[in-house]
């Protein structure tokens, strides 16, 4: 069964990216095409916007879609969503979700080697910059973009 939903309803559940799923891979190409397709939605008043699809078990366990819900949780932190909007969990991977709650400009430090000094950390702070440089490069998107 498909269902189209709300990023307001996607935030209101928990998802877990199971070990199974790779570590985040998207590059600032893909981020940036994601980007650019929700700004240009947005200029052009469309109703809706599809991300694409999101595949989750009964236990909100993700099956496809992991790549597209990270890019969303970091653009939301980057524009500024507050960490009780962590809506995506990490099995077994603690110190991602530990990451997403500190991530702010600039990114909060901490004593966490974890979070310090792992490759997918890495990568997601990098992806974070770079979409926090994006929103500050065209400041037409907003949280109330995705809220109102």
């Amino acid at each position: 069964m498909v269902n189209l939903i709300t990023i307001r309803k996607v935030t209101k559940k928990k998802y877990i990216v199971p070990d199974f799923q790779r570590d985040y891979a998207w590059t600032e190409s893909n981020l940036e095409v994601m980007l650019n397709d929700i700004m240009e939605a947005w200029k052009q008043e469309k109703e809706r916007y599809i991300l694409g699809p999101i595949v989750v078990s009964e236990q909100n366990k993700v099956i496809d879609g992991q790549q597209r819900l990270t890019s969303l949780m970091i653009l939301l932190r980057a524009l500024g969503c507050s960490t009780s909007d962590c809506f995506l969990g990490f099995e077994n991977r603690k110190h991602i979700e530990d990451l997403f709650k500190i991530l702010g400009n600039p990114p909060s430090q901490t004593d966490n080697e974890e979070i310090n000094d792992h490759p997918t950390c890495d990568k997601i702070r990098a992806m974070y910059q770079f979409t926090y440089e994006y929103l500050s490069k065209n400041q037409v998107l907003t949280k109330n973009t995705f809220f109102e």
